[in-house]
């Protein structure tokens, strides 16, 4: 298998223009400014805290630990900016 290249390469199926989103928080318990990215109906890897997300999977600020879940009144006042990128 070695020197193969994947199958799913070649499928146009796969072909699909990949879109996500860039948010910029400020936790609302420590203050910590920090970003995170996050795939538009697929799971992507952020850059920042290296785990699989979609739009919809909370996640943790970085230093303490203070979960965020998208879609909670919280969540939109501890956002500075959002980004949609593809």
């Amino acid at each position: 298998m070695a020197g193969r290249k994947a199958r799913h390469a070649k499928n146009p199926k796969n072909d699909k223009k990949r879109m996500g989103k860039f948010y910029r928080m400020k936790c609302s318990q420590c203050g910590t400014n920090f970003d995170h990215h996050a795939g538009t109906e697929f799971y992507c890897d952020c850059r920042e805290c290296g785990e699989q997300s979609d739009e919809h999977a909370p996640f943790r600020c970085p230093v303490c630990n203070n979960l965020f879940v998208p879609g909670k009144e919280a969540f939109g006042q501890s956002v500075v900016e959002v980004t949609t990128w593809d």
